[in-house]
């Protein structure tokens, strides 16, 4: 199995939980759980300052795209 691509999607993983969490100033290694209970005061802090082309959160995840860079990942 290569695991070159896996090791790719984790680095990316990583790198997107790391802006969102400067960005929208909460701990980067959130949990799932919290995520999706921060919900309306993720979207809210985002409202007042967007920083990516696609922001789109669902469930316990994110749709996320600034500039070139795109994932969509789960917590």
């Amino acid at each position: 199995m290569n695991l070159s691509l896996l090791n790719a999607l984790i680095a990316d993983q990583r790198k997107a939980k790391q802006i969102v969490a400067d960005w929208l100033d909460f701990i980067e290694n959130i949990t799932a759980q919290q995520w999706s209970d921060r919900y309306t005061e993720i979207i809210s802090k985002y409202e007042v300052q967007p920083f990516a082309d696609v922001f789109t959160p669902h469930g316990f995840g994110l749709e996320l795209m600034i500039g070139e860079f795109y994932i969509d990942y789960d917590y």
